[in-house]
Parts: C-alpha cells; sequence; structure tokens
C-alpha cells in the first residue's frame, strides 16, 4: 500500500493523520477517508509489485497492469512446477 500512497502523491503528513487518528480512536476528516478509501481501491486493482505500480504512475493504464500482472502468476507458476518436479526427482 506504501506505493500506491507515494504514486498517488498522497503525502506522510496525511498518512500521520490517519496513524494519529487510529491511535487516539478518532474520527478521520472525510476528505481524507475519501482520498484513502481512492488509495484503497486504486491498491487493490493495482497491487504492490513495483512494476505495476510503476505502469500505473506512468500511464493509468489497467490493461497494461493486468498484462503485468498475468505475465507475474505464470512467472511463478511455471517456477513452483519447476521446484516440485525437481523435489520428486530428487527425493
Amino acid at each position: 500500500m506504501k506505493k500506491v500512497t507515494k504514486a498517488l502523491n498522497i503525502k506522510d503528513s496525511t498518512l500521520n493523520i490517519l496513524k494519529d487518528c487510529f491511535s487516539n480512536e478518532k474520527e478521520v476528516d472525510e476528505f481524507i477517508h475519501n482520498k484513502m478509501i481512492k488509495a484503497f481501491k486504486t491498491y487493490l486493482l493495482v497491487g504492490g509489485m513495483s512494476e505495476a505500480v510503476s505502469s500505473y504512475v506512468k500511464d493509468g493504464d489497467y490493461n497494461k497492469i493486468f498484462q503485468i500482472h498475468k505475465k507475474i502468476v505464470f512467472f511463478l507458476f511455471y517456477c513452483c512446477r519447476f521446484v516440485a518436479i525437481t523435489m520428486i526427482l530428487l527425493f
């Protein structure tokens, strides 16, 4: 989430206000609340992977971001498959 807040230019002072409100069980200002909800929704779509966040900052094209996600998932799938096959062959 930290990468996305930086990408959306949410200042550390805003995050400190949120921390203070949470620690002291105070209500968050509506403007800050709405800004953070937008950031959270963006985080849900973009994720925290550096390549995806960089792509979002560059042009905000969700189709490109989803292609990056797909590439990463396929890479992880094949890595896990390789490790599983290697383990079977070794043991």
